[in-house]
């Protein structure tokens, strides 16, 4: 308001009320740049408030609204906006094409009606889609999943001979650059991909090449080999070879495990209660994902700032629980298969010595008090779109599969703190101190949500101490 141009060329002063006086101290002055863009005569002041707060990308796309009422085309550009949809690079010609299609409907009706039967759809492919869909509407039936936009957007050259995208997904391995650039990185032979074809096939059409080609951006070389293992794993099929190779389930969590127990660890449980469906997750594509599909940006395969932990979710011990409403996912976690103690451990630094003779042999063993307890930890939750209430009902949900698992594993199930919220005091949880085993990772870094983020080789085979919670039951067993 200390702006002259503001007050005098821009802003509707009959607009303004004491509650808008009030938010004026936290708006930013108008950019000069922003000021060559607003050629309206007036605008109201919940509009000066948008343009100020917003890129100049936003202020150009909210101007080719102007057909709109006001209230009309300020929700349809926050739509875009507050999900950060308009990427740096779009042309004047993407903008109005973008106008043309927000001014016929907003961009969630379009995700609802011609673009509804897209899996995994973000709000920001969507409107990659939006800004060039003369060139690309013929290919919308045929696409399935947010990758295929991806592909489509990517690619756009190459496809403008090409009839449809059953025709385009076959030529995928020609066209597509990021396949071409990404095999550079890992040289997977011809003969090789030759020879799997159809997995080849699959791992292009789900993303694959647009989801390591930007993991690797900017990777170390030792990144880009266990990448080209997965990859390799995936395309021939084998992935769950790799991840749940030998005796790797063992070794990592530093405990002999029956082979009944690695089976049923193995096994991916699931259950479903209208309209929820609840499942164990252990793919590669899927997994790469979790920083995209569901909250945590730290662990985005594209920038994530954690995104070197990564591959650490294809340990044997690691999988992630997905739940979906309607076939909309709205939650996720990871779980581990780990061992813990109630005790203060020194982990790998316990070391055996010589037996004193002089003291006397009672029988049992002298740290009995300090037993490991096999483990199925629950990390903290990520949710999308759903109300308190709901968030609770898929927690609740979860802990019912979870109680389910680990009563087949003989394991104890084990909540992160982040639960204490969601009332499970009256599922019998109570909250303790436990000393959480820092397994082995095939990866060497690892993220741990509820132990305190990044951790390193160094804290491998150590315990880690905090506040978790645990089933009545296990912490005061019944004499």
């Amino acid at each position: 308001m200390l702006d002259r141009d503001t007050y005098e060329r821009f802003l509707n002063i009959n607009t303004l009320n004491s509650r808008n006086l009030k938010e004026c101290a936290k708006l930013q002055v108008l950019s000069d740049e922003k000021k060559q863009v607003l050629t309206w005569e007036q605008y109201t002041f919940d509009e000066i408030r948008f343009i100020a707060a917003e890129d100049i990308f936003y202020v150009k796309l909210y101007h080719r609204l102007g057909d709109l009422k006001i209230d009309d085309r300020l929700r349809r550009i926050r739509e875009i906006a507050g999900k950060k949809c308009l990427l740096e690079g779009k042309t004047e010609e993407h903008l109005d094409k973008l106008g043309m299609m927000l001014k016929e409907k907003p961009v969630s009706r379009w995700m609802e009606k011609e673009l509804g039967h897209v899996a995994l759809l973000s709000c920001q492919q969507a409107v990659n889609l939006l800004c060039v869909w003369d060139e690309i509407e013929r290919f919308i039936p045929g696409i399935r999943t947010g990758c295929h936009a991806d592909f489509l957007v990517y690619n756009l050259e190459k496809l403008r001979d090409i009839p449809d995208f059953k025709s385009a997904a076959e030529q995928m391995p020609e066209i597509d650059e990021r396949w071409k650039r990404l095999n550079g990185t890992l040289k997977i032979g011809d003969d090789f991909l030759f020879k799997n074809r159809e997995g080849f096939m699959r791992f292009l059409c789900e993303g694959g090449a647009e989801i390591f080609s930007a993991f690797l951006s900017g990777a170390l070389d030792s990144e880009r080999e266990k990448a080209r293992r997965l990859c390799v794993a995936e395309i021939a099929g084998r992935f769950r070879e790799v991840k749940y190779y030998k005796n790797d389930l063992e070794r990592e969590i530093a405990l002999r495990l029956p082979e009944e127990v690695q089976q049923l660890w193995m096994k991916n449980m699931e259950m479903k209660k209208k309209p929820m469906r609840l499942w164990e997750e252990d793919r590669l594509l899927p997994i790469m994902q979790i920083g995209e599909v569901l909250g945590q940006p730290c662990l985005s395969y594209r920038d994530g700032k954690y995104k070197s932990c990564l591959l650490s979710c294809f340990d044997a011990n690691k999988k992630v629980v997905y739940l979906s409403v309607e076939g909309t996912l709205v939650f996720r976690a990871i779980i581990r298969l780990t061992k813990g103690t109630f005790y203060r451990t020194n982990g790998k630094r316990q070391r055996l010595q010589f037996a004193d003779l002089t003291q006397e042999d009672t029988g049992a063993e002298t740290v009995n008090d300090r037993k490991e307890y096999l483990t199925l930890f629950l990390e903290r939750p990520y949710f999308k779109g759903v109300s308190e209430e709901k968030e609770k009902e898929a927690v609740w949900f979860a802990v019912e599969m979870l109680k389910k698992k680990a009563k087949q594993l003989q394991a104890e199930l084990i909540l992160s703190d982040a639960y204490k919220k969601f009332g499970l005091e009256e599922k019998q949880f109570i909250r303790a101190k436990y000393y959480m085993y820092i397994f082995a990772s095939k990866n060497g870094e690892q993220y741990l949500d509820s132990l305190g983020g990044m951790a390193g080789a160094r804290q491998e085979g150590s315990y880690e101490e905090g506040y978790f919670l645990f089933q009545e039951s296990f912490v005061n067993p019944k004499k």
